[in-house]
């Protein structure tokens, strides 16, 4: 017998219980059915930052990036003893709880307060911890979290996936004119949904004007640019 991991629980045929802690009691109360249901696992990848600006802009320029993520790593084909016919069946299920999803775009650190504050006023969020955005500024970690990946069925895998995201991360910061295209928000949408139902046979959308291409081919090119840097961390095995 193997321990494995992956993004949904294949067959659990019964609801989720909850810890018994004020938090999870309040999200509980906040989430009904939907929270008992919820049996799915990513991974989440925080990327240090030193500032507040400097996490909106690496935020901007990883958002062309994240749904491409959710196709490498998808990993949550089955769910409740069921074949989805998703590749990612966990960004689906997680629909149905409160603010998970494509974030806002964000243009400035000032936005991001100025959108916190509004949030706290009209009682949306208690905490950073209540907003699960697929990519979100972390300011009680002084980190930028990417949480688009499902949970990898090995320790190997994990650390790949998390060395790609880092891999990126640095190329961007150091490579600033270069990156895709920002999309309109709904075809980010699109992107999203793509890339969690084929996966690596998903078509990617590569501009505003709706070009596409291969989710196989955008990652091996990606990979290509990314050797060079790579190498230079440490991480390219």
């Amino acid at each position: 017998m193997k321990l494995a991991s992956c993004g949904t629980h294949p067959f659990c045929d019964h609801l989720a219980h909850v810890t018994p802690e004020p938090r999870y009691l309040e999200v509980e109360e906040d989430t009904g059915y939907a929270g008992y249901t919820q049996i799915v696992f990513a991974t989440h990848v925080h990327l240090g930052v030193a500032s507040g600006a400097e996490a909106i802009a690496l935020m901007r320029r990883l958002r062309p990036y994240i749904y491409l993520l959710m196709a490498v790593s998808a990993s949550s084909p089955f769910f409740w003893g069921f074949d989805t016919g998703f590749a990612s069946f966990r960004p689906r299920e997680l629909l149905e709880a409160h603010a998970y999803g494509t974030a806002p775009v964000l243009e400035s650190w000032e936005e991001f307060e100025q959108l916190w504050l509004v949030s706290e006023r009209a009682h949306i969020f208690k905490s950073f911890k209540d907003n699960h955005w697929d990519i979100r500024p972390k300011p009680d970690l002084g980190t930028l979290e990417v949480r688009t990946m499902d949970a990898q069925p090995t320790v190997r895998k994990t650390i790949a996936q998390v060395a790609l995201l880092q891999t990126l991360a640095e190329y961007l910061a150091t490579n600033p004119d270069y990156r895709l295209p920002q999309l309109p928000l709904w075809l980010e949408q699109e992107n999203r949904y793509r890339c969690s139902h084929l996966g690596m046979e998903a078509l990617y959308i590569t501009a505003p004007d709706g070009t596409t291409e291969p989710v196989r081919e955008v990652a091996l090119k990606l990979l290509e640019r990314l050797t060079a840097t790579g190498k230079k961390l440490g991480v390219e095995g």
